[in-house]
């Protein structure tokens, strides 16, 4: 017995539990060998794990994954994660992985990027994506900043982003927290599994630059799932709810055919 299990015998028992179950599920082989340099308690960690835990559960082999990035915080998330790694320039992820996707359709390719970058200089490439029906998961980590830039606020509040994504026409979506990274995943794992365009949005606390908005403590409590009774084939009655809770996490809308 080791010595923490002496001092917490539950603890120690919960802990062999867990880590049992993160062998078997095959997560570990989605992480890269290089530490992540998010600051620590940054949202962006949560995010990284829901995006490994939601590959696994899709079961997409790292080397048919593909992960563009923009500028930003989100720009380390390819040094992460296992799999072929694109840094793009600042709002050109969605252009760029057009590109992976249309040189390489066998691939499935995810572009991630924050929610300064994607609804600011990369709102263009969100529409043209969403009018093509491009088959690329967009994740948009949303904590309301621009981390890189001193924390300047994002776009949130004026364009919310799973709004934007349902109104620029994607097939799936969805959204969830980095405080779950379980339904988080799940969420990713549907997307992943999507032929259409597919959007999360990544609820993620900034600590350095938002002490009174998106905190910690206030997401724990504020988060619900969505209601049992909400049809996600639904676009308007996804719209209305994103709209009336921006605090619902889950598959909001999934279009059955994608079809251009």
């Amino acid at each position: 017995m080791s010595d923490h299990e002496r001092v917490n015998p539950i603890m120690g028992t919960e802990l062999a539990r867990q880590m049992e179950r993160v062998r078997r599920s095959g997560e570990l082989g989605y992480r890269s060998a290089q530490p992540a340099t998010w600051c620590p308690g940054c949202g962006y960690h949560g995010v990284a794990l829901a995006l490994t835990r939601g590959a696994a559960a899709a079961q997409v082999p790292p080397h048919q994954l593909v992960f563009v990035a923009g500028a930003g915080c989100a720009a380390w998330m390819p040094r992460s994660l296992r799999g072929y790694g694109i840094e793009a320039l600042a709002g050109t992820a969605l252009a760029v992985a057009a590109g992976a996707k249309l040189a390489r359709p066998d691939l499935t390719v995810v572009a991630v990027g924050g929610d300064a970058d994607i609804l600011a200089s990369g709102a263009g490439g969100l529409f043209a994506a969403a009018a093509r029906n491009l088959p690329v998961t967009t994740l948009i980590v949303d904590n309301g900043r621009c981390g890189l830039i001193h924390g300047l606020p994002s776009p949130v509040g004026a364009a919310d982003p799973l709004t934007t994504a349902l109104v620029a026409g994607a097939t799936l979506a969805g959204r969830g927290w980095a405080g779950k990274p379980d339904v988080l995943g799940d969420v990713i794992a549907r997307a992943l599994r999507h032929p259409g365009f597919a959007v999360v949005v990544a609820v993620s606390p900034c600590i350095t630059y938002d002490m009174e908005r998106l905190t910690w403590d206030r997401l724990y409590e504020a988060w619900q799932p969505v209601p049992a009774g909400h049809d996600p084939a639904d676009r308007a009655a996804a719209l209305a709810l994103a709209r009336r809770e921006p605090y619902i996490h889950g598959i909001l809308y999934e279009r059955q055919s994608v079809d251009s």
